[in-house]
């Protein structure tokens, strides 16, 4: 591109077009040069490790692995690309191929590569954790970075996520992982609490990410609408009045939050009988409803409508609800309610981003409404008062 923009200025200039053109030619020649051997390079990447990766994710990997003391030697390195991300990161399982050389102290571990900020970010919140609760993050093994991209290489947690046990363990599994869960965040919301009032901000949120929902389900999106004389108004009206009733609501106090509290984020390791969290990057101080609103919507988003599973997310939805409900009585939350019904309104509506059955994404789209209209109908009143319908969290 510079030399093109050169050539063009020198035509203008000195008006040799012919040597000019010729030249465009040979550098034009160059640069499929270039491609060829990008394609060549990148297809022996992927004959190494059996992944397709890009150049500059493989320097990435290259450069934070040596940091981590890991061999160099990529014939010894076995990648797997981990699809299903939504965090807009790449991400792979790293480990050696066969046992670890020996005398390198490196485990197999987690890579993560993408926009700067967000590894940056990342890496300070684990960093975080880890200094207030050692064992309840991955270990950070080494870390890298290139321009405005990032690199990260973490502990890979033995062990499966919360979901896993959800659908496929055994009910005395799931019952003896869900109270070591509870207590594991019981035990986080009381050692980071600060009586610092936080005003929530559920319905910027959702504001925010109404563009993504309309790219994915643009018919969630109602309009204003009259029906036999009776008015309707749209969602946008709808979402705004909310958000002004939001602002004369505020958390009492905050928790260091997950910031995103799926149900796949967090790993049960059975033999240590402990509960660790993974993918950190939203985590900060904050009202803890909304790391509460998310793990009951992860729950009920899950795509599976057989019934004996059905029955199981639902014991989990109802015990961590009740769950939450004591903690707020024990700390003497009377807006309780009232955020959550912000929180979950937000969270069914975001998640029909991710949800391509549109049967089952309407079910939330329909909730989310539900509950912004019982907002709505509340208005600005006393928020001590509302009290959340508890149906509304079960398919």
């Amino acid at each position: 591109k510079e030399t093109f923009e050169r050539i063009l200025a020198e035509m203008e200039t000195r008006g040799n077009a012919r040597d000019c053109i010729t030249t465009v030619f040979i550098f034009r020649y160059l640069e499929r040069i270039g491609d060829s051997l990008l394609n060549i390079g990148e297809a022996l990447i992927f004959s190494i490790i059996g992944e397709k990766i890009k150049i500059e994710q493989f320097d990435a990997l290259r450069s934070t692995l040596t940091k981590s003391g890991f061999s160099s030697d990529f014939e010894n390195i076995d990648f797997k690309a981990i699809w299903g991300t939504r965090s807009g990161c790449h991400i792979g399982k790293v480990d050696h191929k066969g046992s670890a050389p020996a005398g390198d102290g490196a485990h197999g571990g987690i890579y993560k590569e993408g926009n700067l900020k967000k590894i940056k970010q990342e890496k300070a919140n684990i960093e975080r954790w880890a200094n207030i609760f050692p064992n309840l993050v991955p270990e950070i093994y080494g870390y890298h970075e290139d321009g405005d991209k990032g690199a990260l290489l973490v502990e890979f947690l033995t062990g499966c996520s919360f979901d896993e046990v959800i659908l496929t363990g055994s009910q005395e599994l799931l019952q003896n992982a869900f109270f070591i869960f509870a207590q594991t965040v019981r035990e986080i919301w009381r050692a980071t609490r600060r009586d610092n009032p936080v005003a929530t901000t559920f319905m910027s949120q959702l504001m925010d990410r109404l563009p993504s929902i309309r790219q994915v389900h643009p018919a969630f999106f109602r309009m204003n609408q009259t029906l036999s004389g009776t008015s309707v108004i749209s969602t946008q009206r709808l979402i705004e009045d909310c958000q002004t009733f939001e602002t004369g609501l505020t958390a009492p106090f905050t928790v260091l939050i997950h910031g995103d509290f799926n149900i796949n984020n967090m790993v049960y390791d059975h033999a240590q009988q402990a509960v660790r969290y993974i993918d950190l990057y939203r985590s900060r101080d904050f009202d803890y409803v909304q790391d509460a609103s998310v793990f009951l919507v992860s729950n009920f988003r899950v795509p599976i409508f057989e019934r004996s599973l059905r029955t199981r997310l639902d014991w989990v939805i109802e015990e961590f609800y009740t769950f939450v409900s004591e903690f707020a009585r024990e700390n003497q939350d009377t807006t309780f309610e009232a955020r959550m019904a912000f929180a979950l309104a937000r969270s069914f509506y975001t998640s029909t981003r991710f949800e391509l059955n549109h049967r089952f994404a309407k079910v939330m789209y329909h909730r989310a409404h539900f509950l912004l209209e019982k907002i709505q109908a509340f208005g600005d009143g006393n928020w001590e008062a509302f009290r959340l319908p508890q149906e509304i969290l079960f398919y």
